[in-house]
């Protein structure tokens, strides 16, 4: 039941939010890495906590039946919008897709280079809007 109401979230409105979806033990475990104070932090994914969080049956278990068993995580990013280190930022939705290796392919395109990886541009034609 859960997990057909998140594919409709999904579909109609590009996202789905899980309250509590994540234990409190798995909390502890990320808070040293997470709260540096920091605005904003990259690569999370290598991050040994975050990468087993991402692979962890409960995640696995809202993600599958949405996206399919085949699906994994391609980037970590966390964005702290802290009262010192505020900044604007409107509704969006990031479209984008971290890749290892860029490909020049029909229907693949444009391309974005952000600290030596390479992004692909999603364009899709389904309405985006906040809920």
């Amino acid at each position: 039941m859960m997990t057909t109401m998140l594919g409709q979230q999904v579909e109609e409105r590009g996202h789905a939010i899980v309250p509590n979806c994540i234990g409190e033990q798995s909390l502890r475990a990320l808070e040293p890495h997470l709260n540096g104070g920091q605005s904003g932090l990259r690569n999370l994914l290598g991050l040994p906590a975050v990468s087993e969080l991402a692979c962890s049956e409960p995640i696995r278990q809202l993600v599958e039946p949405v996206l399919g068993p085949d699906s994994f995580a391609v980037r970590g990013i966390l964005l702290n919008k802290l009262p010192g280190a505020n900044w604007k930022a409107v509704w969006h939705q990031d479209c984008v897709i971290a890749v290892r290796k860029r490909k020049d392919l029909p229907g693949w395109g444009p391309w974005s280079v952000k600290h030596a990886r390479y992004y692909w541009l999603l364009l899709i034609d389904w309405p985006l809007r906040p809920a």
